[in-house]
């Protein structure tokens, strides 16, 4: 049922704010008068306001009750807010020369003294993450939820496909650490190693270079031995068994693909803003995230041949399995998941998906102190410490975009140290493979 339009709501209000400041100013030269001003300030509006475009559909909550599959309305919800945080109470001290002897006279502030002075730096939010790469990062999440669809536990058709190379991987457990003694002993490193043994002619006896790197090669081989080895197989064990204990499907289910990646980003920049007695000691601090959820709908009768991947789809994208070092170009670019996601699914009734980006900014511009400037006229005293938080949250929805993107991924993962492990071990497998 399509939609009758767009509707436009609000919520919140913005209004300014108002200070308090003190004088003391002699004007008799024997006592100080008092006065309180009241500061309007002319810049910032502060407050929250919240605005929301979203598509209507007549009956939509009716409809889904009644268990209508609905297309995806979409919607932006904008909420846009500024803040005066933290607190300041200041005095500016300086001599009435006009009197004999000289009398002392003060300016004293309370509250936000930042944000009553220096209105215009409340600027907004720092944007910190490019548009390119919020795209980038969509597509890379559409893609791999479309990927998703339909997706069992494992994938037995590439673990049949790679099962000689599973056995002769699991074959004799110890046949890395025989191959590694029977190498070093009739290697040069280890003939080397014996004759500074007899002749002891040298101080320094360091295990040789060729010793260590045999050492490294057998580590780096049982990692991967465990890795793609043991554990896949492990866990088909697994998965086999829970697809025998489940209950099988006797009629269609709505199941759902998700997938989802974020992106952080954080700047902080010191700064000073003179004036003519002192300096205040300010900074901006912004920090930006975004999120991107994908989810795509399907109804199909989930049959155990499913839930082991044993599917049309995983039979046509084995041969990209079976590429060698595919993996680790999936580390990189999302080749695989943009095959997978565009080879047909068989038995499967589609209602389509949507995206969903939450991108939020944060920044705070505000004084954490002052410095005196000789000569000294006039003198600080007291603590500053208030604020800008100007804060910016966007969430938008809308259909998933189906057919998929090749992208670079955002994110490489090498930080994570399984990841690491397994490129360190394939690094180190090639380089002993190089004879130089």
């Amino acid at each position: 049922m399509p939609s009758i339009g767009w509707r436009i709501r609000k919520r919140g209000n913005k209004s300014a704010k108002t200070s308090m400041s003190y004088y003391g100013w002699p004007i008799d030269c024997t006592h100080l008068v008092n006065t309180a001003v009241t500061v309007q300030e002319t810049g910032p509006i502060y407050g929250s306001i919240t605005t929301m475009y979203d598509e209507v559909t007549p009956g939509y909550f009716k409809l889904r009750k009644a268990g209508r599959q609905l297309p995806v309305n979409e919607m932006r919800i904008i909420t846009s807010s500024l803040e005066a945080l933290g607190s300041t109470s200041l005095t500016q001290t300086t001599t009435a020369t006009m009197c004999t002897p000289p009398v002392n006279a003060f300016t004293h502030w309370d509250g936000h003294l930042w944000c009553v002075w220096f209105a215009s730096n409340a600027a907004g939010t720092e944007s910190l993450i490019t548009s390119d790469r919020v795209q980038n990062l969509t597509a890379e999440v559409e893609t791999r939820c479309m990927a998703q669809r339909q997706a069992g536990s494992t994938n037995l058709v590439e673990s049949l496909a790679e099962l000689d190379k599973t056995f002769a991987m699991l074959h004799h457990p110890l046949e890395n650490v025989e191959k590694f003694l029977r190498n070093f002993r009739s290697a040069d490193s280890y003939r080397r190693l014996q004759k500074m043994r007899r002749n002891a002619a040298t101080a320094n006896r360091r295990v040789p270079i060729s010793k260590r790197g045999a050492f490294l090669l057998l580590l780096a081989s049982e990692w991967l031995r465990f890795r793609y080895g043991i554990s896949p197989l492990v866990n088909d064990v697994k998965a086999v068994m829970k697809a025998l204990k489940d209950a099988r499907d006797i009629a269609p289910k709505i199941y759902t693909a998700r997938a989802i990646g974020r992106i952080d980003q954080s700047k902080y920049t010191p700064g000073v803003y003179p004036t003519t007695n002192w300096n205040l000691l300010t900074y901006t601090q912004s920090a930006n995230s975004v999120t991107v959820r994908s989810s795509f709908r399907d109804m199909y009768v989930c049959t155990p041949f499913i839930k082991l991947g044993l599917t049309f789809h995983n039979v046509v994208g084995v041969a990209w399995e079976l590429t060698h070092f595919s993996f680790v170009v999936d580390w990189f670019v999302n080749v695989g998941d943009l095959i997978y996601a565009n080879i047909p699914r068989v038995n499967v009734t589609s209602y389509g998906g949507a995206t969903t980006t939450l991108t939020t900014a944060v920044t705070a511009n505000g004084c954490a102190g002052y410095v005196n400037n000789p000569p000294y006229a006039y003198v600080l005293s007291g603590s500053i410490g208030d604020y800008f938080l100007a804060k910016l949250v966007v969430k938008e929805r809308r259909a998933i975009h189906v057919g998929g993107k090749l992208v670079l991924k955002d994110d490489f993962r090498l930080s994570n140290w399984i990841r690491a492990c397994d490129a360190v071990s394939l690094l180190i497998q090639q380089l002993s493979q190089i004879r130089l």
